[in-house]
């Protein structure tokens, strides 16, 4: 049995066990009790974290995760890794995750699971995973609640397997496989045409039924972003990325290849080296180079302090983003008349109220982070997207209030040891409805569901660089 089991209090498995049986023993560790219908949705990600385990989201082909036995072992606190396909559902990330943790608990090797893999060791996971999410007393008990019965029309019965599915934070096929193992109300031989007119997902917005804020809730509660710290290949090619999709979507007039080759004009020679040889061949730099500049210094500020935090921080990201415009005065200074956003009825702040105004909010913020009011992922990132949106609407900058506000946020997600994130142009309208929904009703949850999925795309981004910089320095 792996010492770190021992160590974490998950040397659960005994040979003989079955899956059900070992996925009661994992919740009874947590719990210490019987499992209610108020502990669902099960969160497998806490498990992992509890038992010993790094997982993150990749970028994967043909793999559902994988499991990867640390074969070094220094001690009972070696962490174990586990890999989870980023393009898939939650529901399907969340089945894979406590798959993963099965092999974590019963099997003493690496494996690396191929969606729809049949042999004896996965067919045992996957049962032990739909126990774990899907425990049978709860799916009973709801089958009695619901007053799910044989004789109930066919749109009733899956309307209700649908319900539970959601409640159970997993996928409608397969609550409808433990749900119908019981009721025995769709026979064999239609099941697969039953699922496929069904649509679950345009079900589920008809109904009002969501339950990806709770789910990705849990994931970034658990997530360990292990060694978060950008090397130089990281940070050149994170500006890049940003940069150009920041330029575009805040309408400016440089094209993608013409805003790459300006920034590594700049990385090449310098920033004063190109603006001299820009004179010296009478090519004046246009007010949307200047922009580039300024937002390359910008981010250079952001990963040289994003230690520091202060109220004054804000300011300096505004100078440095106004460095290299006419009239770069204006650069750290709040704006001194009535301003409006465009194509929104939300009201900016009056000039004389928003000294007052950003001042509470960056306060707050410092007082929360020095009094330790800060102790996990999900509460960071809700925190910041809310002042996020607070300062937009304040709209402090005569101009440069997106990409300055957005530069603060990535700041203080470095802080605490958060990947950043970026915008793709294509996910601007997105980005624009879920500040909307702030704006009109005061409901937050998309747009931290999407800077969530941004700054997990990101460390997953940022780990395919790594091991591609790795494999190109070991070929040299």
């Amino acid at each position: 049995m792996k010492e770190f089991l021992k160590f974490n209090g998950f040397d659960l498995y005994q040979s003989g066990d079955e899956p059900e049986k070992l996925a009661e023993k994992v919740i009874n560790r947590v719990l210490h009790r019987e499992i209610t219908i108020e502990d669902l949705p099960v969160d497998p990600f806490y498990l992992l974290k509890k038992s010993g385990v790094v997982y993150t989201f990749l970028n994967f082909d043909k793999y559902e995760g994988f499991y990867l036995l640390n074969t070094e072992y220094d001690g009972p606190k070696t962490k174990t890794m586990v890999g989870i396909n980023k393009n898939r559902p939650i529901a399907r990330q969340r089945f894979t995750a406590a798959h993963e943790l099965c092999h974590h608990i019963k099997d003493e090797k690496t494996y690396y699971c191929i969606s729809g893999a049949r042999d004896e060791v996965e067919a045992f996971a996957d049962q032990f995973a739909s126990s774990l999410l899907m425990p049978s007393s709860l799916i009973i008990s709801m089958i009695q609640n619901k007053n799910i019965t044989k004789d109930m029309s066919e749109v009733n019965y899956l309307k209700k397997i649908l319900e539970i599915s959601v409640l159970f934070g997993v996928s409608f096929q397969a609550a409808f496989y433990k749900v119908n193992n019981y009721v025995q109300k769709i026979k064999r031989a239609d099941i697969k045409k039953t699922l496929r007119n069904f649509k679950p997902n345009a079900k589920k917005k008809e109904l009002g039924l969501d339950n990806e804020y709770e789910l990705y809730a849990q994931v970034v509660r658990s997530y360990q972003f292990v060694r978060w710290a950008p090397t130089k290949k990281i940070q050149n090619d994170y500006q890049r990325l940003l940069i150009s999709n920041d330029h575009r979507m805040e309408n400016g007039n440089l094209e993608e290849s013409e805003i790459n080759e300006l920034i590594a004009e700049i990385r090449f020679k310098g920033i004063d080296e190109v603006k001299k040889e820009r004179e010296k061949q009478q090519k004046a730099l246009s007010n949307d180079d200047l922009e580039i500049l300024g937002q390359f210094e910008m981010y250079n500020f952001v990963f040289e302090r994003y230690r520091n935090s202060s109220i004054f921080e804000i300011f300096r990201l505004h100078q440095k983003f106004y460095a290299f415009v006419p009239f770069k005065e204006v650069g750290g200074t709040y704006r001194t008349a009535p301003a409006r956003i465009l194509g929104k009825p939300v009201k900016t702040a009056e000039p004389t109220e928003i000294s007052a105004k950003m001042t509470k909010i960056l306060n707050d913020f410092d007082d929360k982070k020095n009094q330790g009011f800060f102790n996990d992922n999900f509460e960071i990132i809700k925190y910041l997207v809310k002042m996020h949106h607070k300062i937009t609407v304040i709209h402090p900058f005569q101009d440069g209030n997106g990409r300055t506000s957005r530069a603060f946020f990535n700041k203080a997600l470095l802080l605490f040891n958060i990947p950043l994130f970026y915008i793709h142009v294509d996910s601007r309208d997105q980005y624009h409805r879920s500040l909307e929904e702030c704006d009109n009703n005061g409901d937050y949850r998309n747009l931290i569901l999407f800077f969530i999925n941004n700054i997990i795309d990101v460390y997953s981004w940022s780990i395919d660089v790594s091991n591609d910089t790795a494999i190109s320095s070991s070929s040299n």
